[in-house]
């Protein structure tokens, strides 16, 4: 009988208790070194100076026409291109080794392609439209002040996000606005001239400041000389300017 440990080779017999190993691993070998010179390799162990040099390039061969040449002496070139040359093939005949495929037809009704062949009479259809999907989720909408909540058929509670934006900035006050605020304290010519006025871009401070300095165009000037405050008023649907009368103690 036999066994392996290793490297080692155990052997015994059926009466024998024990194998007798025997270790079958040789002395480590010398380390091969290899250099090429052209088409000379070079070989040396790790223990050897130089490389022993053995050249590997053969003789040179013979041609195919000089073989050929070896069977058919004298024979010339043109004739041993001829012998290497093969037959000419052979063409395929249409209609006789081969023929051409069945042509094809398609044709639609609604979702049914047809299909033929030029040599058929009739189209066979398939019915390409298929079974109908599942229902989807049905969506639900709800408002609190500017807050929109949204929620499939399948929630219980609605998912709200404000789409109220930031607060805008304050803008000009409209040319008409100010001509009836200006009605309620000066008379009709003080608002002609505080239309001039505006059209030249002015303030509406600056057009109360510049009525002020034209009292021989209007007959009040003792209101148009009083001191008059304004101040701009906001609240939550609109911004306005608000004028009064300051009335000396």
């Amino acid at each position: 009988m036999f066994t392996w440990n290793g490297t080692q080779l155990g052997v015994k017999t059926d009466k024998d208790a024990e194998y007798i190993y025997v270790d079958l691993k040789g002395d480590r070998g010398d380390n091969f070194e290899y250099i090429w010179n052209g088409t000379s390799l070079g070989v040396k162990t790790d223990k050897d100076l130089n490389f022993v040099y053995v050249n590997l390039k053969g003789d040179k061969g013979s041609s195919s026409f000089e073989v050929w040449q070896e069977s058919n002496p004298g024979g010339t070139l043109v004739q041993y291109n001829a012998f290497i040359k093969g037959e000419t093939g052979y063409s395929p005949i249409k209609g006789t080794d081969y023929f051409d495929g069945d042509s094809f037809m398609f044709t639609w009704q609604e979702t049914s392609l047809g299909i033929k062949t030029d040599k058929d009479l009739n189209y066979t259809f398939t019915e390409l439209k298929g079974d109908k999907g599942d229902k989807g989720d049905s969506f639900e909408f709800n408002w609190i002040g500017t807050q929109l909540g949204v929620k499939t058929d399948k929630d219980t509670a609605y998912a709200y996000v404000d789409l109220k934006g930031d607060k805008g900035d304050v803008g000009d006050m409209p040319t008409a606005a100010i001509d009836t605020y200006l009605g309620n304290f000066y008379s009709s010519s003080i608002i002609a001239l505080h239309r001039r006025v505006l059209d030249q871009g002015a303030t509406f401070a600056r057009k109360l400041r510049f009525a002020q300095e034209v009292e021989d165009e209007t007959p009040n000037a003792s209101l148009i000389l009083a001191p008059v405050a304004v101040t701009r008023q906001v609240n939550s649907t609109q911004s306005y300017l608000k004028m009064e009368q300051v009335i000396s103690q």
